[in-house]
Formats: C-alpha cells, sequence, structure tokens
C-alpha cells in the first residue's frame, strides 16, 4: 500500500548532500518546517525517476531546478544552515 513512499526520506537526504545542504543545521536553526513542507512536496513529486537518474550521474550542475518542487527550499534552507543563532521560520 505504501510502496509508492518507499525511498522519498532517501532522496531528500542525497539531494541535499549533492547541494551541500546541512539539514540538521538547518532544522535547527529553524528551517524545520520548510523541511516538513519539503518531505509533503516530495511525496507527491512525480519526477521521481528522474531525480534518481540525476543523483546517479553524480552532478550538481543545477538541472535539480528543472524537475524539483524543492529546489528552491534547498537554497532556502542552506541559508537557514549557514545561521548561527536559532530562529523560527
Amino acid at each position: 500500500m505504501f510502496e509508492w513512499m518507499d525511498g522519498r526520506a532517501d532522496l531528500i537526504i542525497a539531494m541535499a548532500r549533492r547541494l551541500e545542504v546541512d539539514l540538521p543545521a538547518a532544522c535547527t536553526n529553524g528551517g524545520a518546517e520548510r523541511y516538513g513542507a519539503m518531505a509533503r512536496a516530495c511525496l507527491v513529486c512525480g519526477a521521481t525517476e528522474t531525480c534518481r537518474a540525476w543523483l546517479a550521474e553524480g552532478r550538481a550542475d543545477g538541472r535539480h531546478r528543472r524537475f524539483c518542487p524543492n529546489a528552491e527550499r534547498f537554497e532556502i534552507l542552506r541559508t537557514y544552515a549557514d545561521r548561527e543563532t536559532c530562529r523560527a521560520a
């Protein structure tokens, strides 16, 4: 029943690594709400296979912006990860 959800969290983590976004730091510094929105967007995304293929290529060439509904959120979370003080999103 929930097979379609399999691996979606792994995709978010892999994408964050590829884009050099420190998810734990971002979520600690006020980005937790945005991460929740990312998880929901990833769950309903229709570009899972495109995402997996792009990640398998091993390059961070910006093409993710064409298919990833979270591309902008990753950029925002990068700013949260860079913060030294915790603030609400």
